[in-house]
């Protein structure tokens, strides 16, 4: 008999650090703020203020590695887009943080 034990809901709170390098921008929310551990979740709408053009997105958490988002499109200063590959990381609460890249 084969037993198969899979991990299904990571909690993605919408626990939110922006992290400005210049100019003044602020993350005011995250769609989906949830997502299962099992594979690639898009993000559909990273909502703000003055989000800048170049930004990077991770989802930070204290003793994890960094989750970088990737194919990360700029839609508008209020919404980013971009996809999070959440295959095998640590369920609970992630921080979103946005950095601008421009220098």
């Amino acid at each position: 008999m084969k037993v198969v034990l899979r991990i299904s809901l990571l909690m993605l709170a919408a626990t939110l650090l922006v992290l400005p390098v210049s100019g003044a921008f602020a993350v005011t929310g995250i769609n989906p703020n949830e997502g299962t551990n099992i594979g690639l979740i898009y993000i559909p709408n990273l909502a703000g203020t003055d989000l800048p053009q170049d930004a990077t997105v991770n989802l930070t958490r204290t003793g994890q590695s960094n989750i970088t988002a990737q194919f990360v499109y700029w839609d508008s200063p209020t919404r980013i887009s971009c996809l999070l590959d959440l295959e095998g990381k640590a369920t609970g609460v992630w921080d979103v943080v946005v950095v601008n890249n421009t220098r």
